[in-house]
Parts: structure tokens; C-alpha cells; sequence
């Protein structure tokens, strides 16, 4: 009976959940096999969507590894001619806290996409010939559609360029119908394109994007930022939603979701992702990724004491760093021969592996 009320409270069955990653046997590398093997005490299952949320709103059926790996096939993945993510600045980045956001991005999506190089466009692209209305605070919207049309025409050249992610300060809407999106990907043509504007702790007080002054104002801020560009990236990579696990790959309507608010892949998507990146050059083995988004992390937390941010405000960055620690506490037996990641040698960095 206990049993029954479990599965009932999920938006997938337990057994769907588990089956949705593929046989693991198959996977050569013990490390993948380990990192990939579902854990309920990591990573919890769907609940039931509540109203309001993204999956109470849209009929997602979910992709296992099994779906995405048929279909990555090249010229869909990277590869040695085609190893670079390259993000792209609309707008103006001239002046206040989105300046110092641009170099901690680039950072945290190299350690995210790792194999992969990550370029980022020196000279944002003009919005003058994008369509606008006005949003609810008297602030240009930009409609997303004319974004990706200046993707495809001014980075055409970038060769390497496995995927384009476009990013700007400014509201963004899809079309008539629509309020608003974060952001938004078009995983056949491989361009995407997320906003700061709505992840700002000011944007509902009516304080345009560009006019919040200092780091110390966004340390939630780029956390959610950081987010959404690797979410938007990872569709960039053929990855649907996520409707097993709280990940990262879950679609959301906001902060009011119930899902959507996981900053890391679940086993199943992980697989994905090492899947993809396996077709680059560079090393994109579990445990060195890790490493990468731990360190990023870390960097990001002393950049934003160093501002003077309280721990207090920085609760998801805290949590995010907490959940890695515990990664390595309930992985280290599996990954690293029974040893403990705190008895580790650390890396060059002088970070603990965790």
C-alpha cells in the first residue's frame, strides 16, 4: 500500500523513472555507469503537476536515453570541426552589474559543457532591427523570433560553432499570446536565446536590467542566469524536458513551480549529455566535470563574499555547492574505489574534489 501512494504521487512511475535512463550495462565506463544509475536519495521523482506549473499547462510524454540516442547521429552531434558553443551579446552590456555577469558565465558553461570550447562574441549584436512592443513597466520587449534570424545572418562565419546562444538584457516574448519567456531554443536549427531581464530582483519593481549597479545586487540573479543558459544550451543539444526527476531540464512557468528549480542534470539527462559531448575532442569524463562546476561554483561564491554579499543571500549558491558535496559522499564509494572524496588529493586548484 505504501508502495502504491509513492508512485501515485509521481508524475511518472517509479519503474518509468529507472527504465528511462536505458541499459546502463551497455555504458563501458564504470564512472558513467555509477553517475548515471538513478538514486532516489539524489534525486527525487516528479510529483504530480499542481496548476499553474509547466507540465499542468503542456503535454510533455518525455525522452528516455534510449529516444535521444537514435537520434544522435552526426551531423547532429559535434565534433572535431564543429567544438565550440559560442554565446552572443544583444544589446548593450556597456555599464552596470551585466558586465561583471559576462566573464562568470562563460566560465560556469565551460565547466558545464565539458569537451566542448566556449567562445563568447566580443561586440553584442544590435537589437535596432529587432520588432518591440512595451512590457508592463514601459520597457522595449523584444520578440525572440527576430533574435534568432540575427544568429543565423552575423554569426554564420563562426565555422566551429557546434551551437549559438544569444543573451541580452532585455525582455523577451515568443510571440501574440505570450507575456514573456526566460528564454527559448530551437534544437533543429541549434541557436537559442535567454534573458537577464525577469531573473532580476528588481525587474518587478520596474528597474530596467542595465541600471542595477553592482555585483553585490545579483548574486540569485546570475545563479538563475546561469541556469537558464545551460537549460537553453542543453536543448541546443537535442534534450527535451525532463518529466522523471527534478533537473535542470525541467520546463517551468516560474519561480511558482514546483519543478524547475534544480540546478544539476538527473541521471537520465546526464546520460544525454555525456552521450553528446563524447563526440567532441576534449575530455568530457564525469568525474573532471564535476571537478569543473564545483570550482566555478566556488569561484563564484568567494567573487561574491569578496563583494561583501551575507551567506544569507546566496542560499541557492550555498545549496548547489551542499548538493555536490553530498554527490561525492554517496558517489565516492562507486567512483573512486571506496575511498572518500575528502580523502582525496586535490586538484591543481587547491579546491577538494567533491
Amino acid at each position: 500500500m505504501a508502495k502504491a501512494k509513492a508512485r501515485s504521487r509521481t508524475f511518472k512511475s517509479l519503474e518509468e523513472c529507472l527504465a528511462a535512463a536505458g541499459r546502463l550495462e551497455e555504458e563501458p565506463d564504470a564512472t558513467t555507469r555509477s553517475a548515471c544509475t538513478p538514486d532516489f536519495e539524489l534525486f527525487l521523482p516528479l510529483g504530480l503537476p499542481r496548476k499553474g506549473d509547466w507540465l499542468a499547462e503542456h503535454k510533455e510524454t518525455g525522452q528516455s536515453f534510449s529516444t535521444y540516442h537514435r537520434r544522435m547521429k552526426y551531423p547532429a552531434t559535434p565534433g572535431k570541426h564543429t567544438d565550440t558553443i559560442l554565446l552572443v551579446p544583444f544589446g548593450s552590456f556597456a555599464e552596470g552589474v551585466a558586465q561583471q555577469f559576462r566573464p562568470l558565465l562563460l566560465d560556469y558553461c565551460q565547466a558545464f559543457f565539458s569537451g566542448m570550447m566556449v567562445e563568447c562574441l566580443p561586440k553584442p549584436l544590435s537589437l535596432s532591427k529587432a520588432r518591440r512592443r512595451q512590457n508592463d513597466f514601459g520597457h522595449d520587449q523584444y520578440l525572440i523570433e527576430d533574435l534568432f534570424d540575427a544568429l543565423h545572418k552575423e554569426t554564420s562565419s563562426h565555422h566551429r560553432a557546434y551551437c549559438r546562444l544569444g543573451f541580452t538584457l532585455e525582455d523577451i516574448y515568443p510571440g501574440d499570446g505570450w507575456n514573456y519567456v526566460f528564454g527559448q531554443a530551437r534544437p533543429m536549427e541549434r541557436v537559442g536565446v535567454f534573458s537577464f531581464a525577469r531573473h532580476s530582483p528588481f525587474f518587478y519593481e520596474g528597474l530596467h536590467a542595465s541600471e542595477v549597479p553592482s555585483l553585490k545586487d545579483g548574486a540569485g540573479w546570475l545563479r538563475e542566469c546561469m541556469r537558464t543558459m545551460v537549460h537553453e544550451t542543453c536543448h541546443m543539444f537535442g534534450m527535451l524536458h525532463c518529466v522523471y526527476f527534478h533537473c535542470l531540464m525541467n520546463g517551468s512557468n516560474g519561480p511558482q513551480d514546483t519543478a524547475g528549480r534544480f540546478s544539476f542534470l538527473c541521471p537520465v539527462c546526464l546520460r544525454k549529455l555525456l552521450l553528446a559531448l563524447s563526440y567532441a575532442p576534449g575530455d568530457s569524463s564525469v568525474l573532471p566535470r564535476y571537478q569543473a562546476i564545483q570550482r566555478s561554483m566556488q569561484n563564484l561564491l568567494e567573487e561574491f563574499r569578496a563583494q561583501g554579499v551575507p551567506d544569507g543571500e546566496m542560499e541557492g549558491l550555498l545549496s548547489d555547492l551542499q548538493w555536490l558535496e553530498m554527490l561525492g559522499e554517496w558517489k565516492a564509494m562507486r567512483w573512486q574505489g571506496g575511498k572518500r572524496l575528502s580523502d582525496l588529493k586535490k586538484d591543481t586548484t587547491g579546491v577538494p574534489i567533491g
